[in-house]
């Protein structure tokens, strides 16, 4: 089984009957927009996060702070990573000399821009199973990027470790 967790909405405020109807739909159409291709609503999960100053924050005395967030976990019995499959995709077309597969615990693979050190949005996503070659590699704070290329010339960075060598 795989999971996915998206972020929830902290701390809703409500005025009246119809601003809690209005709070509640909220949730729902987080729900059943991710609830789909087998993913299932599992729960709602709170995580606690320490936000470290920056350097000169610091400098000038600054603590660490805490926030806290909501989380909707989905699960997915479906999801099974199945290399026979992802390899008769590649022998199925002959002509792409992929030599890495995207392998991940996900449906899909986001794909970033630039590797950083944090989260940069998304430039494409790219499925689990797909043939890409590797076009370069990049090291951002001992984090290990790959850059990417699927058969019609897209792609983007993903994290190293979401590639295999065949």
């Amino acid at each position: 089984m795989q999971y996915k967790c998206v972020p929830a909405p902290m701390g809703l405020v409500i005025t009246g009957e119809k601003d809690y109807e209005s709070a509640v739909r909220s949730y729902a159409d987080i729900i059943n927009k991710e609830a789909i291709n087998d993913w299932k609503y599992h729960s709602m999960e709170h995580i606690t996060v320490e936000h470290q100053p920056g350097c000169l924050a610091a400098l000038f005395g600054a603590k660490e702070t805490t926030k806290s967030y909501n989380m909707l976990v989905f699960s997915n019995e479906s999801l099974e990573y199945n290399n026979e499959v992802a390899l008769s995709q590649i022998e199925n077309n002959k002509n792409f000399d992929g030599t890495y597969i995207i392998k991940c615990s996900i449906l899909g693979l986001d794909l970033v821009n630039e590797p950083t050190d944090y989260y940069s949005g998304i430039a494409m996503s790219i499925k689990n199973g797909t043939s890409v070659v590797k076009i370069d590699e990049k090291t951002v704070k001992n984090i290990s990027w790959s850059k990417i290329q699927d058969k019609n010339g897209k792609g983007g960075w993903c994290l190293t470790k979401y590639i295999i060598k065949l």
